[in-house]
């Protein structure tokens, strides 16, 4: 990192302290990563974190052998959550635009309580990549005869 480091500004945060990723040299084993308080501090009373690896992340979820079918969603003006469908790697959502697109905004949450003034927008032709394990954690609202086209795995 360049520069003095000022913790007051400083925008890299850690929203969790444990990762499980696949370990490069054996892709059928899940390594855990994480970041441990050790509870000591530097002389600027910054906390220090000790690293930690180990091999007990959890089995290696399967990867799915196709894409899945009928990937267009319809929207409706009640919150509605998207359709059951196991993910490993997440979801790309789009509302569709151009002159055959959607006629109105499409919002995004995650339950049943999304709406225009508390969802994630998504305007005609644009898209978003979500991480999640089944496209059921994703709910939808908006125009009513308005379509979504989402593509994961």
């Amino acid at each position: 990192m360049a520069g003095t480091y000022d913790k007051n500004t400083f925008s890299v945060g850690i929203a969790q302290k444990q990762w499980k990723v696949l370990n490069p040299d054996d892709l059928d084993e899940v390594v855990q990563i994480g970041l441990v308080d050790t509870g000591n501090v530097t002389l600027l009373g910054e906390k220090v974190f000790s690293l930690i690896v180990g091999g007990t992340g959890g089995p290696v979820p399967s990867l799915p052998s196709t894409i899945p079918p009928n990937p267009i969603v319809n929207v409706t003006g009640i919150a509605a959550a998207l359709p059951t469908q196991a993910l490993v790697n997440g979801v790309m959502i789009r509302a569709p635009g151009g002159a055959t697109g959607n006629a109105g905004s499409v919002w995004i949450g995650g339950d049943g309580t999304v709406a225009a003034a508390n969802g994630y927008e998504l305007t005609p032709g644009s898209w978003v990549i979500i991480p999640t394990n089944n496209l059921n954690n994703i709910w939808i609202i908006g125009t009513p005869g308005d379509t979504l086209q989402w593509i994961g795995g």
